[in-house]
């Protein structure tokens, strides 16, 4: 109807009944116009609504993925981090340890920080110092004791002869 009509038929109308004849025909003789073009715009609208389902649903997968192996990553990195850490501790550790328990009293050893790793050094600087300090008794007894084997002969020598 609306071909038939034409634009000047519509504008002819709209001069002629005004609103209200322009209200007559849209109900009547535009409806059967739009109504194919609704059909259409509702298949469009339907068609759109899957593709951005179908993209939803794929950025969640991918999206998943991604969060699940950033974790996994960010595990293995502390994992490594943490075999990193514990190596060079027990390459610091091992040593020290290895010497105060070998007899090397002499070392000198300066732990600083506040650190598990400074305060076991601060542990072992302590034994050392005690060990050092044990051994340094021992020795000086055992000058004195070596002092008073090597003077027994004389004092037994003298002791003989006053008899």
């Amino acid at each position: 109807m609306l071909d038939r009509l034409g634009n000047r038929g519509v504008r002819a109308l709209a001069r002629a009944d005004g609103k209200d004849g322009l209200r007559a025909f849209v109900p009547s003789d535009m409806s059967p116009a739009i109504e194919p073009l609704t059909l259409m715009l509702d298949w469009f609208v339907k068609l759109q609504m899957d593709a951005a389902r179908r993209d939803y649903e794929l950025a969640d997968a991918t999206c998943r993925c991604v969060v699940r192996t950033n974790v996994i990553e960010t595990l293995r990195i502390v994992g490594a981090f943490g075999f990193v850490c514990r190596a060079l501790i027990r390459s610091i550790s091992r040593p020290l340890a290895e010497t105060v328990s070998s007899g090397d009293l002499v070392s000198h050893m300066e732990p600083s920080g506040r650190d598990e790793t400074s305060h076991r050094l601060v542990a072992l600087k302590c034994v050392n110092d005690s060990l050092a300090g044990i051994v340094s008794g021992v020795r000086t007894s055992g000058k004195s004791i070596g002092a008073a084997i090597r003077q027994m002969p004389r004092l037994s020598n003298a002791l003989a002869q006053s008899h």
